[in-house]
């Protein structure tokens, strides 16, 4: 009993050592990998990649790294430029080769945290530049973790740095930060993205956007996309941290349409989303968050927005605008599900509450935009799990018009949220409880119409004497039956015999019964 007690004791210590020694690695940033690179602006694509040694550019590191995956290291300052013309000016996306398996980009590496060490001349710790002018962006071409990372907007830029993800799978995990400052680490913005600095100055359009789909160019960084793509492929894009303009399920100013034929999961844990339009109709479609953007989808379609925490400063939207109608028909299925578990809702400029906005469709805004019988979005909020901050205590729903099928589920009615009357009562429920009952369709009566008769022609009678007048019709009028208004009467049945045949069956089961019966006692008998 005793050496039981102490290899108890002896195992429970080792057990808490363990969960220590776990909480101390997770604590040390991205564990040691035997697949890594390290990246800073002061080395040389030429290196080996070591940390003696580092690579110039992100993009080489993710070709070292293409065939296995591992962790690229940020140890130093990294510019993500955009491609450059034959003058040098930035002309396009910066884009990644395309590689298998996850890479990690991260600062903080097997315990050294390089964002609180200089590298060379560097003026700050390690961090990535987003040095793209506006609409170029950073083109992301397999899966991808980011941690323990900082992003910098450069001064010079202040405007749409771009991530698009290129419907892979990307996180942004929770140890992103966004810093505004210029190449020498002064800062040229240190607001706190309030509404309330709306008037003065516009924060919004600092952080960047990250886009599930594609941006503008294709994936050479060069001329336009040849033709429209149809993603079949699932995919989900997680943020954790960090502060952004917006995040949007789609594309971007691609020239043509391209189609999603899968699903795409948007999982918002954290962070701090600034966009914000300034109105309730659509004519900024930049919001913090966006559930479809600018491609067209397939009954197959399923946009998933899982909200389960961060900042939200403007407003939330499922189907968005869709650009020019130069890019061709826009025909709309699937299902868009916007589900708000926690987060705090920001709205305090002007008097306005948080707003979603099922669908920024603006009627007669755009052509040749179509939608299906099978498209939805559906609004589903845990009231219990959110916070309102804002001048108006209350998430207003918005339904834009009658070609969006909208539903709003809540958890309970209350204060939180204000669903616009414009959504039917049947479309919203409290509790699976339908808030209204929806009125029934009454059809006309179906009548059985006789089929047209014409009158029957009369022939004028010529041997009818014209001066006096006729008391009875020489010749009879045929008789016309009136228009049968019931359904014609269906003839009884006849009784060919086959309406006895049950009873007859019957009669010789039992027969047969008793035979067996009898047979049984009389064998009984004898024995």
């Amino acid at each position: 009993m005793k050496k039981t007690r102490i290899f108890s004791f002896v195992l429970a210590v080792l057990m808490a050592l363990s969960t220590f020694v776990i909480g101390v690695a997770a604590a040390d940033g991205i564990a040691k990998s035997d697949n890594v690179v390290f990246v800073a602006n002061s080395g040389s694509d030429d290196a080996a990649g070591t940390v003696d040694a580092p690579v110039a550019t992100l993009a080489k590191a993710v070709e070292k790294l293409a065939a296995t995956g591992g962790v690229a290291v940020i140890m130093g300052q990294v510019t993500i430029e955009g491609y450059k013309d034959e003058t040098g000016m930035i002309a396009g996306n910066s884009v990644m080769p395309a590689h298998t398996g996850l890479i990690t980009v991260t600062s903080y590496y097997d315990g050294v945290d390089y964002r609180a060490k200089m590298n060379g001349s560097d003026a700050t710790g390690a961090r990535i530049i987003l040095n793209n002018s506006t609409a170029v962006s950073f083109n992301l071409q397999g899966d991808y973790l980011f941690d323990y990372v900082d992003i910098c907007i450069p001064a010079a830029a202040k405007k749409q740095p771009i991530i698009a993800c290129n419907y892979n799978d990307v996180t942004f995990g929770e140890n992103i930060k966004m810093v505004f400052e210029d190449a020498a680490g002064l800062p040229w913005y240190e607001g706190d993205f309030a509404c309330s600095e709306y008037p003065t100055v516009d924060p919004r359009l600092y952080p960047p956007i990250v886009l599930a789909g594609k941006n503008i160019e294709d994936a050479t960084g060069v001329g336009t996309v040849a033709e429209p793509i149809t993603v079949t492929e699932p995919c989900t894009i997680t943020v954790k941290s960090g502060t952004w303009q917006s995040f949007r399920i789609g594309d971007r100013d691609v020239p043509f349409r391209n189609t999603i034929d899968t699903t795409v999961n948007l999982n918002i844990e954290g962070g701090t989303f600034t966009q914000w339009t300034g109105k309730y109709d659509n004519s900024n479609t930049n919001l913090c968050v966006m559930a479809h953007y600018q491609v067209c989808t397939t009954e197959n379609f399923v946009g998933n927005v899982n909200i389960t925490g961060g900042i939200f400063h403007g407003e939330i939207g499922g189907f968005g605008t869709y650009g020019p109608a130069s890019y061709g028909d826009a025909l709309e299925e699937g299902v868009i599900n916007i589900n708000i578990n926690g987060g705090t809702f920001k709205r305090d400029y002007g008097g306005q509450g948080p707003i979603i906005q099922p669908s920024q469709y603006l009627p007669f805004g755009y052509a040749n935009l179509m939608f299906g019988e099978k498209h939805a979005v559906n609004v589903n909020i845990d009231t219990s799990k959110i916070t309102v901050d804002s001048a108006v205590p209350f998430i207003q729903i918005i339904g834009r018009d009658e070609l969006v099928n909208v539903n709003v589920n809540l958890d309970a009615k209350n204060d939180l949220v204000y669903v616009e009357e414009t959504i039917p009562l049947w479309c919203i429920t409290y509790a699976g409880v339908p808030a209204g009952e929806k009125p029934a369709e009454t059809e006309p009566p179906v009548t059985t119409e006789a089929p047209a008769t014409e009158p029957p022609a009369t022939e004028p009678v010529t041997d009818a004497p014209k001066t006096e007048p006729v008391t009875e019709p020489t010749t009879k009028a045929p008789e016309t039956n009136a228009p049968a208004t019931q359904a014609p009467s269906t003839p009884a049945p006849v009784d060919d015999g086959g309406s006895a045949l049950p009873v007859i069956i019957a009669i010789v089961a039992a027969v047969v019964v008793i035979a067996v019966v009898v047979v049984i006692i009389i064998k009984k008998k004898k024995a």
